[in-house]
């Protein structure tokens, strides 16, 4: 059977605020590719940052949003909190979420259900 993998690729003005935000707060590792214009956490899903200075680049109209299961949600919490970025409540079809903001502005939606 054919096995398709699932990545996600945001495109970030600020790489190294948020190779710390995804490496560091949200925990997702070691990048497996680390250099001054790309960024890539292995999955699943992979989630690759590549630096982009395109003047189109708007994370409040991006039709993407990151979305996490945590199975201890206090802890991330405290390092969102000890990191100063802000969360809120947000209801959504299938659940409670909390959603935050990367350092670039790009949306993340943490199931809190």
């Amino acid at each position: 059977m054919e096995k398709i993998r699932i990545g996600i690729l945001i495109k970030v003005r600020d790489l190294d605020g948020c190779r710390w935000f995804y490496r560091e707060v949200l925990q997702l590792g070691e990048p497996v590719i680390d250099s001054t214009f790309a960024v890539e956490f292995f999955g699943p899903p992979r989630v690759r940052l590549e630096k982009s200075a395109a003047a189109y680049l708007d994370p409040a109209t991006s039709p993407l949003t990151l979305t996490l299961d945590a199975d201890e949600l206090g802890p991330l919490l405290r390092r969102l909190d000890d990191a100063g970025i802000d969360t809120e409540e947000v209801l959504r079809p299938g659940g409670r979420f909390l959603r935050c903001l990367d350092p670039d502005g790009n949306p993340v939606l943490i199931a809190a259900d």
